[in-house]
């Protein structure tokens, strides 16, 4: 007898006490579209992938040349703007490479 049976004390459940509920069966794979082919993948959808790819790689160079610029400016001395650059810059990479990574496995 295991842990989790009702009758763990050797008692039937009452008739009061709720059901378990049922599990209920993950679809397979192909019915959730979730193993596609490269057949399968349109012309339009491979280039709305690059075009993502592309906007996502200059963000991240945005951010990046934002962020340097900020240190460079807190670096010569305390600076409202520069410290503005840096967060911004630290974010909008953080926010990049997150973006990246929801783009999936190359090819």
């Amino acid at each position: 007898m295991s842990l989790d049976d009702d009758d763990q004390d050797g008692r039937e459940p009452s008739p009061s006490a709720p059901a378990k509920k049922k599990k209920k069966k993950k679809p397979a794979a192909k019915e959730t579209g979730a193993s596609i082919s490269r057949e399968e993948i349109s012309r339009e959808e491979l280039e709305r992938g690059a075009r993502a790819e592309r906007s996502i790689r200059l963000q991240l160079m945005l951010a990046a040349a934002g962020a340097i610029v900020g240190i460079a400016l807190v670096g010569t001395g305390p600076s409202l703007p520069g410290m503005v650059l840096v967060i911004a810059g630290v974010l909008g990479l953080v926010v990049g490479i997150h973006r990246f990574g929801r783009l999936g496995p190359e090819g």
